[in-house]
């Protein structure tokens, strides 16, 4: 039984209990005093105490001290788990830290609201770029379906717009470089046509 229950780390002095649901592990976790059901994400929430530790032992053979994961090694993990790149593990380990960080709260605690505030607050705050914006809600998304096992709506976290990036511009100087690249007359009109006329290349071949 000791294997099927996920202890997290609360925010103040607490343990917050994950499980499939279990009529039985429910039964005994209401014997330990203090507990409170969160209705929202459905967990449980109890005393980080010596009682409930003695409780936790005897009912369910968990030792507390060792069973704490911290949610930020689960969700390594479980990037690890399904291949991800190193700098995904990293960009994605560092933004939901931050994200725990700034919340102020337990990561059983954070709801779908939370996340469109820290959202917009980095929006507000002008220093992250949307793409940057887009990656901390893909990696709070995956955090929340993958460790927490609670999947929220993907049409609840929305995504900004990145806009369009301008086109680079040659210079004088540098279409010069390319037209004189070759002494080939028909090529030098497949590049003067690609240029001065906006063509692409299927155009041209056509």
């Amino acid at each position: 039984m000791a294997t099927e229950i996920q202890i997290i780390p609360g925010k103040t002095d607490t343990l917050v209990l994950q499980f499939p649901y279990d009529a039985n592990i429910i039964e005994k976790i209401k014997t330990i005093p203090g507990r409170r059901f969160d209705a929202a994400m459905k967990t449980w929430e109890v005393p980080d105490n010596a009682e409930t530790h003695e409780l936790l032992k005897s009912n369910f053979g968990i030792d507390p001290e060792k069973g704490k994961q911290d949610p930020i090694s689960l969700l390594a993990n479980e990037l690890k788990l399904r291949n991800y790149s190193r700098q995904t593990i990293k960009n994605y380990t560092s933004l939901v830290s931050r994200f725990l960080q700034d919340s102020n709260k337990s990561a059983s605690q954070i709801t779908i609201d939370d996340i469109k505030t820290y959202l917009l607050a980095l929006q507000n705050a002008g220093t992250k770029a949307p793409r940057t914006i887009n990656l901390t809600a893909a990696a709070i998304s995956f955090f929340f379906a993958n460790v927490l096992k609670k999947p929220i709506n993907l049409a609840d976290v929305p995504r900004m717009k990145t806009g369009r990036e301008l086109p680079c511009v040659y210079s004088q100087e540098d279409i010069g470089k390319i037209l004189s690249s070759t002494s080939n007359p028909k090529h030098i009109l497949i590049l003067i046509l690609a240029y001065g006329c906006g063509l692409r290349l299927n155009e041209i071949i056509h």
